[in-house]
Parts: structure tokens; C-alpha cells; sequence
């Protein structure tokens, strides 16, 4: 499964559902956003959304995805019945030719819970604004964000 269960708040259940799913023997495999994946586009998403989103519920360490810790979701695996668990973080940096375009990639799924509590017509302002913080932390011009992912891997007995 890939990506998918950062949307989701109730992993045990999840979890609990995947292990129903498999055969004895089968195996899962999961990668999703790791805790503080990005802090470049965290503290940015924080700036603009409190200057233009004055109700917005996803700041100061609340974000809308679900985002792993490695011990404590190899425990919520472990206790979902999974045995062979192995968890881990890993550096994903991904690279933009600028600014606007890292702010187009994570527009098509990540902003937008943000963008659902702004008129349509204020999107493209969220967006310019987003931009130019990240560029006022990393620079004009091509830019690295990391995108750290947290890989799952768990087995169901045979």
C-alpha cells in the first residue's frame, strides 16, 4: 500500500483489516509519510495558513495526514498480529526547478485540505504565498525538500 494510509487516523483498524485480508503466509508492505517529513514545507505551510486561514484546524504540529513514528508504529503492527515486522525511515528528497513547482507537486493532494477552507479564488494567492516562503528557506532557483518515508514490512504466520 502506498501513500494511502497517511489520510488515515484510525491505523489500528487499518491494520487490523489488512491482517483479516492475508492469507497465512502473505505479507504486508506499506510506505507513508514519516513524522516531520518535510520540515521546510511544514514551517511554511504553518506561516501561510495562520496569515490566511484563520480557522484552519492544521498548524503547530497538527497536520491533515497521519505521518509514522518508527517504535511506535512497529508496535501498532506488532499488535495488529504481524510477526517478521520491520520498520524504518528513509530520506526521500525530492528536487523542484523552483519553488512553484514543489508547490504545484504537493497541490494536487497534500494542500489540499488547506485549500477546502479558502474561497477557489484565493487558491492561486495560498499557493504564490506558500512559494515564496519556501524560497525564502531554500533559495531561488532549483531546490531539495526531504519527503522522508517510513517502510513497513510485516509477515501474517503461516
Amino acid at each position: 500500500m502506498n501513500s494511502a494510509l497517511q489520510w488515515v487516523w484510525e491505523q489500528e483498524m487499518v491494520l487490523a483489516a489488512l491482517f483479516r485480508a492475508l492469507r497465512p503466509g502473505g505479507r504486508l508492505a506499506l510506505q507513508f509519510t514519516a513524522k516531520d517529513f518535510s520540515p521546510p514545507l511544514l514551517i511554511v505551510l504553518d506561516k501561510v495558513a495562520m496569515a490566511m486561514i484563520p480557522d484552519c484546524p492544521y498548524w503547530s504540529g497538527k497536520y491533515p495526514w497521519f505521518m509514522g513514528e518508527v517504535e511506535s508504529y512497529r508496535r501498532l503492527v506488532e499488535t495488529a498480529g504481524f510477526s517478521e515486522v520491520k520498520v524504518w525511515r528513509e530520506e526521500w528528497p525530492l528536487r523542484f526547478p523552483a519553488a512553484e513547482a514543489a508547490v504545484a507537486f504537493f497541490r494536487a493532494a497534500g494542500l489540499q485540505p488547506y485549500l477546502a477552507f479558502l474561497p477557489e479564488a484565493t487558491h492561486a494567492a495560498f499557493c504564490t504565498r506558500l512559494a515564496g516562503e519556501l524560497e525564502a528557506i531554500c533559495g531561488y532557483g532549483e531546490i531539495e525538500l526531504p519527503f522522508d518515508r517510513l517502510f513497513v514490512l510485516g509477515r501474517k504466520a503461516a
